[in-house]
């Protein structure tokens, strides 16, 4: 395992990890306060060299040893299904798994709902058409999410949830707020979303570029709750 593969995984890891291999002050990096995994071990200068490694294997290995002792566990329970998964490649096996590499934000637009006694006059529904058609791949994935709970569509482009109204698709309606409530538009609202029952509620923006940073700065903010 690499730190290359550590970054595709977890960047954010990968990050301080890197910061502590390049810093040349032996004082800042006894001010990181951090220690080898599993381990009172401190990081210092000295042994800084041995705990990119133990990262890697902790990380990408390691904190996941038992999950994924789990998942070979309800494999091997069943022999016919084992001998399916054991003949698969393993690019198919993790599509399957995890679903596609690649969002298709057509495949998203289908299974949202709009509220449309929300939005009468409003462009919001076309905004958050263009800006699904124009995201990169990370902010789809962030998108769902941050809407769902999921990151990804299923194998054949499909979600579901039987709790979602109408069921299967994401519901956007409009922000809760009195200038909302009177469809006015100038709202300072950030999106906000339900991820159980996929309800998704925008404030009401008469330009896609305030709609557009609004979103993006709720997916920050809203990071870590839903994520998988």
């Amino acid at each position: 395992m690499s730190l290359d593969q550590l970054h595709e995984y977890d960047p954010t890891v990968f990050g301080s990890v890197s910061f502590i291999m390049q810093e040349e002050s032996a004082d800042m990096v006894e001010a990181m306060c951090l220690s080898f995994p599993g381990s009172e071990e401190d990081v210092t200068m000295e042994n800084r060299d041995e705990f990119a490694p133990a990262m890697v294997n902790h990380v990408l290995l390691g904190s996941r040893h038992d999950a994924m002792e789990a998942m070979c566990k309800g494999f091997r329970s069943i022999p016919s299904l084992c001998d399916r998964a054991c003949s698969l490649r393993p690019e198919l096996l993790q599509t399957i798994v995890c679903g596609p590499d690649k969002l298709c934000p057509e495949k998203i637009l289908e299974h949202i709902h709009f509220a449309e006694e929300d939005f009468r006059g409003s462009e919001v529904p076309a905004f958050v058409r263009k800006l699904l058609l124009r995201w990169p791949q990370e902010q789809l994935s962030t998108f769902l999410s941050f809407t769902t709970g999921v990151s990804n569509l299923q194998p054949d482009g499909t979600m579901n949830n039987s709790e979602a109204n109408p069921p299967d698709k994401i519901k956007v309606m409009k922000c809760l707020c009195a200038t909302c409530k009177s469809c006015q538009e100038g709202c300072g609202q950030l999106p906000v979303a339900s991820t159980c029952f996929w309800t998704l509620r925008l404030p009401l923006c008469a330009d896609i570029e305030v709609l557009d940073k609004r979103l993006n700065m709720a997916f920050e903010w809203g990071v870590g709750f839903g994520e998988l």
